[in-house]
């Protein structure tokens, strides 16, 4: 259940145009770091087409392919070093791994959905 509600509901932010750099990492780490509730409120991915994306990491710390160790909350990936491709399997396999978790705990969206009539009344 804590992994569902490490990363239920998805949030991923998408830019076509724009800009992203290891500026916007470091504040996200340092908003996680102040307050370890409020990371789950923050995106899961953001990605500005063709320029970069940061990836929320749920599970600290995790192996880079070719060596090393990422711990931290963000990471940012700069698609001038990297293929933009990895945004979209990133975002796939997401969804994939939350939508397999559906046929198991089959949540209940009701309270989600109706947030908007509480407020109104």
């Amino acid at each position: 259940m804590e992994n569902w509600n490490k990363r239920f509901a998805y949030k991923c932010a998408f830019g076509f145009a724009g800009n992203i750099n290891s500026d916007w990492e470091r504040e996200l780490n340092e908003m996680a770091a102040e307050d370890s509730n409020l990371k789950n409120s923050l995106p899961d991915l953001i990605i500005v087409n063709k320029k970069g994306m940061i990836r929320k990491l749920h599970d600290k710390p995790q192996e880079v392919i070719g060596g090393g160790t990422i711990d931290k909350d963000f990471h940012y990936i700069d698609f001038e070093l990297v293929d933009c491709a990895s945004a979209i399997a990133t975002i796939i396999n997401e969804l994939y791994g939350l939508s397999t978790w559906q046929n198991t705990i089959t949540p209940s969206y009701h309270e989600y959905f109706n947030k908007d009539f509480e407020a109104a009344v």
